[in-house]
């Protein structure tokens, strides 16, 4: 089963948060796959291989939503999941466990019943993540575990994920979040084929009415790039959305700190940075309609980074944190880089440059800090 939190029905006296996951990793007919023929024409494709990301990445984010590291606004009502784990010689650590594949028809049912729990109650959250191997055509496609299967005429069984979002929009959801956590690469076959009837999971109609109040629609990657994770581990954009969900994202909303729609769009390109996204990947979020909160956090912390203004007295200067409810933090060694102060809690505090050799004189800095990263520079004057 690829439900693995909640009913197959959903409670339509109240809204919830329904997810449906799906990393694939494990493609048999493409290169390294397992199936002895594989799909015709692997270089007109770019040549695509298994993945070890994307299970991760998948897994990464069903424990974060089930294990309550992170606090929705609204009860959790369902999680699906859909995992194939590339080749064990590819990731022989993967955890042994049978997850439902994300084959062409195995996403259909899981799609369409995650989008009847959805469509229950206008009040649910609607999250999907798609995490694999993608392309761009005139649309963003997808490919599900089984693609090229069907030999010389792969496209049935992509999913073209522009147009399925279009077709979403009517559902009755009124936050929706979609995800899509892959490359947007234009190889020849797409140059070849830029519109070849690649289906839609969710068919938009001409005349369809837009129900959503909000939404937040993420791309891993522009137009002709690639996505990118490491070797067996979470990918980039799984782990600054997690890490945004968790605190990094938040801003306060009087007396509680919240992650809302509009703040992990605005942050996500910091929060990229601080996970360590490489290869200049560009991610692209796309953020409509009425913020609406996703996450409420306790305490969430930020990176705070300190110099002198001038930048030369950074070199002389005794740099200091100081917080009314927290213990001070001081630099033990002085140097011409920023100091980088991890993990302070979010909010009003201040920083000091003391200067022993009194060649520059300076008051404290109050500052408010927001997550995920701040820059301060103290200003000081030469004596």
């Amino acid at each position: 089963m690829a439900l693995v939190h909640g009913s197959a029905t959903a409670d339509a006296t109240a809204g919830a948060l329904h997810a449906l996951i799906i990393g694939v990793g494990g493609y048999p007919f493409l290169s390294g796959g397992s199936a002895e023929k594989k799909l015709p024409d692997l270089h007109d494709f770019g040549n695509p291989g298994q993945l070890t990301s994307p299970p991760r990445s998948a897994l990464a984010w069903v424990e974060a939503i089930l294990d309550g590291r992170i606090t929705w606004r609204l009860p959790i009502g369902s999680v699906d999941l859909l995992v194939s784990p590339a080749p064990t010689t590819d990731d022989p650590e993967f955890p042994a466990a049978d997850y439902e594949v994300p084959t062409h028809n195995a996403i259909v049912t899981a799609f369409e019943g995650w989008r009847l729990r959805c469509d229950s109650h206008p009040d649910n959250v609607a999250l999907f993540v798609f995490i694999g191997h993608g392309l761009q055509a005139v649309d963003t496609l997808v490919l599900p575990a089984d693609f090229g299967e069907r030999g010389s005429n792969p496209w049935p069984q992509a999913f073209n994920m522009t147009k399925t979002r279009k077709g979403f929009e009517r559902n009755a959801a009124k936050t929706q979040l979609f995800v899509v956590d892959a490359c947007r690469t234009m190889p020849m076959a797409v140059i070849e084929s830029p519109d070849a009837g690649v289906p839609a999971l969710a068919v938009p109609k001409t005349r369809q009415t837009v129900r959503w109040e909000t939404d937040l629609t993420i791309y891993a990657a522009s137009n002709g790039e690639r996505a990118h994770g490491p070797h067996r581990a979470p990918s980039y954009l799984t782990q600054a959305l997690l890490a945004g969900l968790r605190g990094g994202s938040a801003r306060q909303h009087r007396n509680a700190w919240r992650v809302s729609t509009n703040s992990l769009a605005y942050s996500l390109s910091e929060l990229m940075r601080i996970v360590g996204a490489r290869h200049g990947q560009r991610v692209l979020p796309f953020n409509t309609g009425v913020e609406d909160w996703l996450v409420q956090v306790v305490e969430p912390t930020a990176d705070l980074h300190v110099g002198c203004e001038p930048e030369a007295a950074t070199a002389s200067a005794d740099l200091s944190w100081h917080h009314d409810k927290h213990p001070s933090r001081v630099r033990e060694v002085r140097s011409a880089e920023q100091w980088v102060v991890q993990a302070v809690p979010a909010g009003f505090c201040r920083v000091e440059a003391n200067f022993p050799e009194g060649d520059y004189e300076s008051e404290p800095k109050p500052l408010f800090v927001d997550p995920p990263k701040v820059d301060q520079l103290i200003p000081v004057q030469p004596t």
